[in-house]
């Protein structure tokens, strides 16, 4: 792989990164409701179990969806196999 070709992908991996953080304070502030009761993080989210339960799961999601797409990219820096 060429110098010019893992530059490209840093970007794509911060912004990864990026998706993954976001998805792990979605899943604090959700479990964090759940723990400490309203209020707990932030004031006003969320406000109900339901937000609460929603956040954690979507948290749950993006995390899940962003570490698959970072390995995938540093899959593709990886040298190739000898078999």
């Amino acid at each position: 792989m060429t110098e010019n070709s893992k530059a490209k992908l840093l970007p794509r991996l911060l912004a990864y990164l990026a998706a993954d953080l976001f998805g792990f304070l979605c899943l604090t502030l959700g479990v964090a409701w759940f723990a400490g009761g309203p209020g707990t993080l932030l004031e006003h989210f969320p406000a109900s179990n339901a937000e609460a339960f929603a956040s954690a799961a979507g948290g749950l999601a993006v995390i899940a969806w962003a570490m698959t797409r970072i390995l995938q990219t540093l899959g593709q820096l990886a040298p190739p196999r000898d078999n």
